[in-house]
């Protein structure tokens, strides 16, 4: 399994972090990238900006600082531990991650409506930070229907 090595300039990549619009999203990655660090692992947790809204074994959730457009609720699941890509999960990992979502359920009511669970992995996904995180995502819902807003969907970019 791939491990984290600080050296290795390419745990943060910025190509496809978007500048405008994004209220410094692109300059947090710099900063992550020049200091050689990964802004996902935990000690540089809240360095980076980013609080821990919940944790299960293995793993945190993390509130998206840059959430993608009409989502109404944007978490990033973490493990505590460097994984970059996805055959470094475990079992136990996968059973830490379902436990997350039923607490996160909980905690946030249009998780209950419904939402996704996605992830990218490899140099090929558009993935920013190569330490594998699980975007959890519900859209902004229209209460008397339960579903999103006609035009108003959650994009997931791949690649």
């Amino acid at each position: 399994m791939p491990q984290f090595n600080p050296s290795d300039s390419h745990i943060v990549d910025t190509t496809y972090a978007e500048g405008e619009g994004r209220g410094g999203y692109r300059e947090v990655l710099e900063a992550a990238r020049g200091e050689g660090e990964c802004p996902f692992c935990p000690a540089n947790l809240s360095k980076y900006g980013n609080d821990v809204v919940r944790e299960v074994g293995r793993w945190v959730a993390i509130r998206n600082r840059w959430p993608y457009p009409h989502a109404a609720v944007h978490l990033l699941l973490l493990p505590l531990e460097h994984i970059v890509d996805i055959s470094g999960v475990l079992t136990s990992d996968w059973q830490d991650v379902q436990g997350l979502i039923v607490v996160l359920r909980r905690d946030y009511p249009t998780l209950q409506v419904g939402g996704a669970l996605a992830v990218r992995f490899g140099t090929n996904s558009g993935a920013t930070v190569r330490h594998l995180h699980f975007h959890l995502i519900a859209p902004v819902t229209n209460s008397e229907t339960g579903k999103p807003h006609p035009g108003e969907h959650v994009s997931f970019p791949i690649g």
